[in-house]
């Protein structure tokens, strides 16, 4: 190796080994990112059907042996991992032009972090703890997205509420990333009494709307946009872009075929008794339970197990 530091010349060799040996730290820092997109996933190694190494530095037999030794199979070496993220690129274009070339190829984009906002914990009526982080969407969530959490009043009679609004993974909303703030005022009322509803919609442009209302109000919504790349989008790119996310913006609890689904369970449950009564109780509660996880193909799942069960218990003794 050479190096050439101020007009001086320096040369030395560095062996296989011994610079093995020093990528070892760098190997091991490898590992964490590879195992939190495997959870994130809910994928095991074991269930990777091909493994294929992007960019140059992939081209080290040290890399190759950690990728192999991790997922107990061998990476695919015969494409070119200079070109792999080019050609990625390249299909992504693709896809958003709508090029009739891809329409059997489905990629689909992912929040790269996890947004939410700063709560706090109370106890006996007073703040014990602030800087909390409460998500609202998760990183790895399928884009684009809208969801919403209801937060409340801390303290008595107390008349504003900021929202801070922050992007990361910590606990503490200090270590994480802060994107802007919502402050609204509210009518005074013992703790826990005033709600605000706040919903974050955020689509493959990077744009993220957060929207928070009164739970009791009937007001305009506090509104925020917050723009990944600042400029890129004109104020009227932005605004046909959020108008055609609204479908998005109604929480699963309020969406036609779900209030249907719990109608028929809930009126099935007035009819039985006993034990088949309690079944029932228990999966409205499971439904429930889901839709207010606001994960799109989670409810779309139970719904189909719910309407299955439901249909083969809901009969008439009448021909």
């Amino acid at each position: 190796m050479v190096l050439v530091h101020k007009g001086r010349e320096l040369r030395w060799t560095l062996g296989r080994e011994r610079f093995e040996q020093m990528s070892e730290p760098l190997l091991r820092r490898l590992r964490a990112p590879i195992e939190r997109a495997l959870r994130d996933s809910r994928l095991q190694p074991g269930q990777i059907t091909h493994l294929v190494l992007a960019g140059g530095a992939t081209r080290m037999l040290l890399f190759r042996k950690l990728a192999a030794r991790l997922f107990q199979r061998l990476p695919i070496v015969q494409v070119n991992p200079d070109e792999v993220v080019a050609h990625g690129a390249a299909v992504q274009a693709g896809l958003k032009m709508r090029d009739t070339a891809l329409d059997d190829v489905v990629m689909t984009d992912v929040a790269p972090f996890t947004m939410g906002v700063e709560v706090c914990e109370t106890r006996g009526g007073m703040i014990a703890r602030s800087g909390l982080y409460l998500p609202i969407i998760e990183r790895n969530s399928v884009i684009p997205i809208s969801r919403s959490k209801v937060i409340s009043t801390a303290v008595d009679n107390q008349a504003d509420i900021h929202i801070r609004i922050f992007q990361g993974e910590a606990r503490m909303v200090g270590e994480n990333i802060a994107l802007g703030q919502i402050e609204m005022s509210v009518p005074k009322a013992p703790a826990r009494e005033e709600a605000v509803d706040i919903r974050f919609t955020y689509d493959t442009s990077g744009l993220l709307e957060v929207l928070a209302r009164r739970v009791a109000g009937d007001e305009q919504p506090h509104r925020l946009v917050i723009r990944g790349a600042a400029g890129s989008l004109t104020p009227q790119e932005i605004e046909a872009r959020l108008k055609a996310l609204d479908g998005l913006k109604v929480h699963p609890r309020d969406q036609a075929k779900n209030q249907a689904v719990l109608a028929r369970a809930e009126r099935l449950y007035e009819e039985r008794l006993g034990d088949e009564r309690a079944e029932i109780g228990q999966l409205i509660d499971r439904f429930r339970f889901v839709l207010d996880s606001q994960d799109v193909g989670a409810v779309a799942a139970f719904r189909t197990e719910l309407i299955a069960w439901l249909d083969r218990v809901d009969h008439s003794f009448f021909v």
